[in-house]
């Protein structure tokens, strides 16, 4: 309404009690959406006398207005059409990169401990030297990996021991580790509508039929996921990419339900799982599951740092 110009600059918003009676909704509800409305900029607050709507230039207004016509006048995607492909990675380094950097997928330079870094890594180095000259468990370090198990037993619920985890060169890699064990059992892929598109160039280039599922403000929709059996999924429900839902319990059981009666498999990827604004994060799909349909991917690389290359799977254990 005040982008379409019904409500104009300078005019009041209804107090939040008032608005909360009127639409019978809770009134925390009424005021997140007005704190939402301040921080993007469209209302401002007075002192005592309320919230009032902010002017919004010509030129901006026009900006946003054909942007949500394309959003909402457009067609919208089924489970037939091609997938949106959207990258969550980075162009490279140098020293080309801009002063303000909204690329997605970078973690701040200064957050990363260095110091505790350096002095860890050099007391290692002066204890042990024959991870570097010998060749090792080719799973991953297994002090890495029960340091893995423990993490996400603790915060994702996922129950795997050392064994069931294998420490890869980033979460592409993980993917595609995955993909290449099930690919003989696997008859069609399905993947998210909009999805990741590391995700969706190992699919393409697999000479299988692809099943993209659109998504909604609760990830991917379940009901419109294929019959057939002896599929592979690859879903985001922590944080769908690039849409930002969270998959609740109830369609996270559904999603289970599917693979159990399809005789299908699920490539979890938990990305961005380490970060909430509130509240703990859901149990991983891997922790519901109990170890039958589920393969858990993750990576470091937005909590420690993109550069270190740490990734990982979990295997179950039928596997």
């Amino acid at each position: 309404m005040i982008l379409d110009g019904q409500i104009k600059a300078g005019m009041a918003l209804p107090p939040s009690r008032l608005l909360a009676e009127r639409l019978r909704v809770s009134r925390n509800t009424v005021m997140l959406a007005y704190e939402r409305l301040a921080a993007e900029g469209y209302v401002r607050a007075r002192g005592t006398a309320g919230l009032f709507v902010e002017p919004i230039s010509p030129d901006s207004l026009l900006l946003i207005q054909q942007g949500s016509r394309s959003l909402t006048n457009g067609p919208v995607p089924d489970a037939s059409s091609e997938p949106l492909l959207c990258f969550a990675g980075s162009p490279g380094g140098g020293g080309d990169r801009p002063e303000l950097d909204f690329w997605v997928g970078r973690s701040d330079p200064a957050g990363f401990p260095l110091a505790i870094w350096r002095r860890i890594v050099t007391r290692l180095l002066a204890r042990e030297t024959t991870y570097l000259t010998d060749y090792c468990d080719p799973a991953g370090l297994p002090e890495l990996r029960r340091a893995i198990s423990t993490h996400l037993r603790r915060a994702r619920a996922v129950a795997v021991t050392e064994d069931q985890v294998i420490v890869t060169t980033g979460g592409q890699d993980a993917l595609n580790l995955v993909f290449n064990l099930l690919k003989g059992h696997t008859r069609q892929l399905c993947i998210e509508n909009p999805c990741y598109l590391g995700a969706s160039l190992i699919f393409r280039n697999a000479d299988l039929e692809i099943h993209p599922v659109p998504v909604d403000g609760e990830g991917l929709r379940t009901d419109l996921l294929p019959p057939a059996k002896g599929s592979l999924l690859y879903v985001t429900p922590s944080h769908q990419f690039p849409a930002g839902a969270t998959m609740p319990l109830a369609r996270r059981l559904a999603l289970l339900r599917w693979a159990e009666e399809t005789d299908s498999y699920i490539v979890e990827d938990d990305y961005d799982s380490d970060f909430r604004y509130d509240g703990p994060p859901l149990t991983a799909l891997a922790g519901l599951d109990g170890g039958r349909r589920v393969f858990y991917a993750g990576t470091f690389s937005k909590s420690v740092g993109a550069g270190l290359r740490i990734g990982f799977a979990t295997v179950p254990r039928m596997f």
